[in-house]
């Protein structure tokens, strides 16, 4: 669980700049490179096994520890601190797709979501809940946020209810086929809500193989 959270908070460190000068003063390390490769099939094989016991609960819970958030608008569910914690993870999701990740990383992102629909017991309300407030879940404000901010970044501040609404039932309609060409058409719905295609940027191109590959194989 702990290096679930790790991992996700390193999603949320980067400032979405296009070029690496305006990304040299981001905390934590660099995503451009083959560790990112190895975080994101972390994420997916740590959703994979954590659909029973509980596991999640827990994961949510810890998330709500390591990252402060403003209160959250809503009732019900969205008032539940579970789901504001696994909301927290969706915002990290986004933020990766929005430019906190190279172009080549986010092709990994809807499968990392087909993982945590599965360890959400493919429960699509559920699902569906998440998702809206993964776009609307904000840093607290503090000495590092001078003033509430999306963790899912810029883009949906902008996006009007009926776009957001739209956004959410495409994803849902995805959850509920829950096949692999499915999957595949959420990265080209959540890129459209992310601002599209990334050009200009100067991040590398996908690494190749590692040692660590081999040595794991």
């Amino acid at each position: 669980v702990n290096s679930l959270v790790s991992c996700v908070c390193l999603l949320l460190y980067p400032s979405l700049g296009k070029l690496q000068k305006d990304r040299q003063n981001d905390p934590g390390m660099s995503m451009d490179g083959p560790q990112t490769l190895a975080l994101m099939e972390f994420l997916d094989n740590f959703f994979l096994i954590s659909g029973n016991g509980g596991m999640m609960e827990h994961v949510a819970l810890a998330m709500m520890e390591k990252v402060p958030i403003q209160p959250m608008e809503g009732d019900g569910a969205q008032q539940d601190p579970r789901m504001q914690g696994l909301a927290i993870i969706g915002g990290a999701l986004f933020r990766a797709a929005q430019g906190g990740l190279p172009p080549w990383a986010v092709e990994y992102i809807p499968f990392v979501y087909a993982a945590f629909f599965q360890a959400l017991a493919r429960d699509t309300a559920t699902f569906g809940t998440i998702y809206d407030m993964s776009m609307r879940v904000q840093f607290r404000v503090d000495a590092a946020h001078a003033r509430p901010s999306l963790l899912a970044g810029r883009y949906f501040d902008t996006m009007s209810d009926g776009a957001r609404q739209n956004f959410i039932q495409q994803a849902v309609n995805i959850a509920q086929q829950d096949n692999k060409s499915a999957w595949k058409r959420l990265k080209s719905i959540i890129k459209q809500a992310c601002g599209g295609k990334k050009s200009g940027t100067d991040y590398n191109q996908r690494p190749g193989y590692t040692t660590w590959v081999f040595d794991r194989v």
